[in-house]
């Protein structure tokens, strides 16, 4: 294997969280509605604008999935939500409910919310659980109303940075992969981000690494949504083209940094492209030149003196 270009570490960037949380009025009923609120969304996620359905499990008496045991909640506008078979309150209960999305997912209820089992991230879909929601209905049942659940993202992405310091050299990154990432695991809900995710087996992951490099301009890749883990001897290879003042096509192999990455995170592992490690066969030598020597006039004139006419 050719020797690795320098990782130089990975930064870790909290996913913005919502402002605000539109809340509907709704006249008091007995049917059980719901609403959906997601937290820390970012681009091409499940986002408060593109949610249009989840699933719940709700119960009361201790029970989590006497009234609701996984079922689907669906919207055609992100608003009115409904579910077949409606459910009705029952006065003086103590209810409690807990949701997930997407549908793809093998779900049980849980006392601290939805637990998973033998999920795999495949880089691009997205995964939410809700807080468990709790309800005491009055004797009246006065104090219905719609149950919004709160989601947050339980899985990781990961996305790489590159920069340069080579001067008038146009650098393309292609083929970027992580290799052998564990990819398949099974989640803990504990209540709150931290929650564990016991991972086995894996895959690799392709990321995106259009446009182009320079020493004014970084480049970015797009990014892998996978499992919360720590890396462990995980690799990534990509291949660097060179154009412009430098010709050259090189292969590489990276090792992760051992970076913890937790639930609802952005990871970005940054690398600096340069002339010590763009090849890995050896350091790049720049074409240099020297301080100048100019020859002083002569001062032996043989030549003699020249006469016109």
């Amino acid at each position: 294997m050719k020797k690795s270009l320098l990782m130089l570490g990975a930064a870790a960037m909290m996913l913005a969280s919502c402002t605000q949380n539109e809340v509907v009025e709704v006249a008091e009923s007995r049917a059980i509605g719901f609403d959906a609120f997601v937290g820390n969304t970012t681009k091409a996620d499940i986002t408060d604008a593109n949610i249009r359905e989840f699933y719940v499990y709700g119960g009361y008496d201790n029970n989590l999935t006497n009234v609701f045991n996984n079922v689907k909640v669906s919207s055609t506008d992100g608003s009115n939500w409904t579910y077949t078979n409606t459910q009705y309150w029952t006065a003086s209960k103590t209810y409690k409910f807990q949701g997930y999305a997407p549908e793809n997912a093998t779900a049980s209820a849980g006392e601290n919310g939805v637990n998973f089992t033998n999920f795999v991230a495949d880089g691009t879909t997205d995964l939410l659980a809700s807080a468990v929601e709790t309800k005491t209905i009055d004797a009246t049942i006065s104090n219905s109303s719609d149950i919004q659940l709160t989601f947050r993202h339980v899985l990781s992405k990961i996305k790489f940075k590159f920069t340069t310091d080579l001067a008038n050299v146009n650098i393309s990154i292609s083929a970027l992969t992580v290799k052998s990432l564990p990819n398949k695991g099974t989640y803990t809900n504990n209540g709150a981000t931290g929650s564990t995710w016991n991972v086995s087996e894996s895959g690799d992951y392709a990321l995106t690494s259009d446009g182009t490099l320079t020493n004014s301009a970084a480049l970015t890749s797009g990014d892998a949504i996978v499992l919360p883990q720590t890396p462990n001897n995980i690799s990534v290879t990509f291949t660097v083209t060179a154009t412009g003042g430098l010709s050259l096509t090189t292969n590489h192999t990276v090792t992760l940094p051992a970076t913890k990455l937790e639930e609802g995170n952005v990871y970005v592992y940054t690398a600096a492209i340069t002339y010590a490690n763009i090849d890995p066969n050896g350091e790049l030598k720049p074409i240099t030149f020297g301080d100048p020597t100019v020859n002083p006039w002569s001062a032996d004139q043989t030549g003699g003196d020249v006469t016109f006419n």
